[in-house]
């Protein structure tokens, strides 16, 4: 775990991981987004998110969906399952995205250098 204010992000990644029932769509995409802006790759929450993504994958809007995988890939953190599941869910939703969305969405598997079939 390299980040700034280290107890703080620390104690709440581990409430995020024993409370991730509780999350909503949107709640993961700002939680990803929040850790990927302190540069913050605690990999047992990003496993988590990833696997509640899942969970909630067809709840989360445009928005949620290219902001997760903006933190997915600015953490560098290639989940493919996760990645894989939000680039279907994109797909399916493309009609809804706003243009920013689009351009985050793009970078985010541009930078990973990830396809989807």
């Amino acid at each position: 775990l390299e980040c700034r204010h280290t107890l703080v992000v620390e104690a709440v990644a581990k409430e995020i991981v024993l409370r991730c029932e509780e999350l909503c769509a949107q709640d993961l995409s700002k939680i990803a987004s929040g850790f990927a802006e302190l540069n913050c790759r605690h990999t047992k929450l990003l496993h988590t998110l990833a696997s509640q993504c899942m969970r909630v994958i067809r709840d989360l809007e445009p928005a949620g969906l290219a902001q997760l995988a903006w933190a997915f890939a600015t953490l560098t953190f290639p989940e493919a399952h996760a990645l894989a599941a939000l680039a279907l869910q994109a797909v399916a939703s493309i009609r809804l995205f706003e243009p920013s969305d689009l351009a985050t969405l793009a970078w985010a598997y541009g930078s990973l250098r990830l396809r989807h079939a």
